[in-house]
């Protein structure tokens, strides 16, 4: 039997949360302040810092990586290379709800609304959306995840003119990161006292941990200086 499509929009309001890369509120999905040559040359160089750190790194924090890899080919219009991109993940990743979410934005782009479609029934599916058809395993853990590396993209943002920008670009990535740990805890509590987080996957959240150094990183950069400052309240809260 056929299965019955999906409206994309219908989808949409149905999430707390919206799996991709596309709608991030990052410089990247928007136009810059900054001129064009500009943030093609931040694109590339972050592209190039990307690409080495995915020689290192061969768990779960790959496709982190990966997703972002291919959002950055994208906007240096490189579709196809991203398209190559976002398959192999969702071929090797199956659960990798970021990057089903980025292909099926991708065959909205080359016109391909039959691979769209096929995206969005995946995500649904994934997501636990459809009643009729759960997935096997726990779609909160894969909630954790996704928003765990949507929080990993924003260290990686281009086109930020002052400190004050990249501290609050970095913030709302700590935020997507408190959202993930708070999806995970829901995971843990609901398999009992005998499976906790750590046995949940907690490979799963590893891109948290680089947003965390990316975060130290920058807070010395921060206008108030490098001593005596204190981190915004809502940063102190995820780290706690």
């Amino acid at each position: 039997m056929e299965e019955p499509e999906v409206d994309i929009n219908t989808l949409i309001d149905e999430m707390d949360y919206i799996p991709g890369h596309f709608h991030l509120d990052m410089n990247l999905n928007f136009e810059s302040s900054s001129p064009m040559n500009f943030q093609g040359r931040d694109l590339k160089l972050k592209r190039e810092s990307l690409t080495y750190e995915l020689e290192f790194e061969t768990g779960s924090q790959q496709f982190a990586i990966r997703n972002l890899l291919g959002v950055f080919s994208f906007y240096l219009e490189d579709m196809e290379h991203a398209k190559e991109i976002f398959l192999h993940i969702t071929q090797e990743d199956l659960e990798n709800l970021n990057a089903w979410a980025n292909l099926a934005y991708v065959y909205d782009r080359l016109n391909n609304e039959q691979e769209v479609a096929k995206c969005t029934r995946r995500l649904s599916h994934l997501m636990g959306l459809d009643s009729d058809d759960k997935s096997p395993g726990d779609p909160q853990l894969r909630a954790a995840r996704c928003l765990a590396e949507q929080g990993y993209a924003y260290a990686f943002d281009v086109g930020l003119m002052s400190e004050e920008e990249k501290l609050g670009k970095l913030t709302a990535g700590l935020a997507l990161y408190g959202k993930a740990l708070a999806y995970g805890k829901q995971c843990a509590e609901s398999q009992g006292a005998s499976r906790t987080l750590q046995q949940a996957d907690v490979q799963s959240l590893s891109p948290i941990i680089t947003l965390q150094w990316c975060c130290a990183l920058a807070w010395p950069l921060h206008p108030r200086g490098n001593h005596g400052a204190t981190m915004p309240d809502q940063t102190q809260h995820h780290l706690a």
